[in-house]
């Protein structure tokens, strides 16, 4: 079985983002015994729900391809103009 680095430090780390998922940084930090500039340096992380959130609130508020494109100059050779 091969051992985790830093065991203390990860299992910290987890818990502090997990935590800072539901109550506000400061009591995170007061609860954990850090500070808030400690905690973003070395224990907060982004995880797989977050960017599953970030995907799901683009996809919900991007715009439609109908709304990027301007109208065609009149004539029969004028292309698309994108934005």
């Amino acid at each position: 079985i091969d051992q985790w680095k830093r065991t203390f430090h990860s299992m910290r780390s987890t818990r502090q983002t997990e935590l800072e998922a539901v109550f506000d940084t400061h009591k995170v930090c007061y609860w954990l015994g850090n500070s808030e500039s400690v905690a973003r340096r070395h224990y907060l992380q982004t995880t797989d729900d977050d960017y599953a959130k970030a995907a799901h609130f683009c996809a919900q508020h991007t715009l439609p391809q109908s709304h990027t494109e301007e109208k065609q100059p009149t004539g029969n050779s004028a292309k698309p103009l994108l934005l």
